[in-house]
Order: C-alpha cells, then sequence, then structure tokens
C-alpha cells in the first residue's frame, strides 16, 4: 500500500539498494539507531520516492532469541520515533508521503492499548469479569484472519508463483504469530518509547 503513493516507509538496511548520489544528497547514513528509518524518511523529504518490489529476494540474520527479538523491536521503535523528531510528517513536500508517514503517530497508542486493555481485559473476561473486554472485542480476531487471508492470497499469486517459491503451511507457527507476536513485541516497543523520551544511551545488543 505504501508503495503505491511511492512512500514505502522503511527501506531496510538489509533488504534495500541505495543511490550512492542519493544518499550523499541527505547527508550520507545518518548516527541513529534506526539508521534506515531515518535515511527513508529523509530521502522522502528531499522529494525522493521510495519503491518496493515484492518479487526480490534477499537473506539476514534474524534473532533467535526472544530477548533479541525483543531487543530488536525496542531499537525499532526507537528509531521510529527519531524518524519522527528529525523528518515530522508535516514537514513531508508529498502529501501522501506525509500522510502515510503520520500515520506512525497511531503506533505507541496501539501498542500501549494492547498491554493496557486488551492483555488484561482478555485475562479478566476468562476470568468472569467483562470489564474492559466484551464478545464484541472478539471481532478483532476474525477481522485479523481475513486481512492476513487477503494478503496471503495476493503474495501466492503475485509473489511466490513468478518466484516458483512453495511455502510450507505452517499452521502452529501461524497461531504462534498471530497470538503470541504482539504480546512481546509490544511491551519491547513501550520500553523503546520510554528509553528515547529519557534520553538512554543507544544500545544495538
Amino acid at each position: 500500500m505504501q508503495a503505491a503513493y511511492h512512500s514505502t516507509l522503511v527501506a531496510q538496511g538489509a533488504f534495500s539498494a541505495y543511490w550512492t548520489d542519493d544518499v550523499l544528497a541527505v547527508g550520507g547514513w545518518p548516527n541513529a539507531i534506526g539508521e534506515d528509518i531515518v535515511l527513508t524518511w529523509s530521502m522522502m523529504a528531499s522529494r525522493g520516492l521510495i519503491e518496493y518490489e515484492p518479487c526480490a529476494l534477499g537473506a539476514t540474520a534474524a534473532p533467535e532469541r526472544v530477548p533479541q527479538l525483543m531487543r530488536q523491536r525496542s531499537r525499532w521503535a526507537q528509531g521510529m520515533l527519531e524518524g519522527l523528531q528529525r523528518n515530522p510528517p508535516a514537514r513531508q513536500p508529498r502529501v501522501l508521503a506525509g500522510f502515510v508517514s503520520g500515520l506512525d503517530y497511531l503506533v505507541p497508542l496501539l501498542d500501549f492499548g494492547y498491554v493496557f486493555f486488551w492483555v488484561p481485559g482478555i485475562v479478566l473476561f476468562i476470568a468472569g469479569y467483562p470489564l474492559l473486554f466484551s464478545w464484541w472485542s472478539m471481532l478483532v480476531l476474525p477481522i485479523t484472519l481475513v486481512i492476513y487471508g487477503l494478503l496471503r492470497r495476493w503474495q501466492e499469486r503475485h509473489v511466490f508463483r513468478r518466484l516458483g517459491f512453495h511455502p510450507r503451511h505452517d499452521i502452529l507457527g501461524f497461531l504462534g504469530y498471530l497470538f503470541g507476536y504482539r504480546a512481546l513485541t509490544s511491551p519491547a516497543a513501550l520500553r523503546g518509547y520510554m528509553e528515547y523520551l529519557a534520553g538512554a544511551p543507544r544500545r544495538w545488543r
């Protein structure tokens, strides 16, 4: 969706190709914990177009343990705030780029709501106290399944078939992602937000 507006919000360092002249034109590789986010938004601020190629293949090292994953997501949360501070969406010269990047202002609210309302609400609901959670809240789950199903179908048609790629079906992995991923990454993101706002030293490990 972001690529449709030439405003892919993060040209990840591990999966991106940059024109050297374009990087130099915005001051080079930034000194930031979310360097790829800051670089991407600086390029958009100079009217650069950030494209996404779904059929490009790349590989990178990924966290293999939960503490590593949470530290990574904490860094990413700090990087997002760095990007918002250095290149506020309101200053983006292209309206659509400003709108798309401005949606990131909502991300901390979603993480906060998940940790302090969604999870406690489920626990209280199961215990028989529907104080924060009701049957209407359960609509989030089928809506999420529909969205992921549509994304998976699009990938199958436009990416996997073109590449001759046949990923194995992992139902347990999908359920773990659906119910466990956010439970790990939202608290990690909240930690990153607090560390950034407190001016804590940046840590990559």
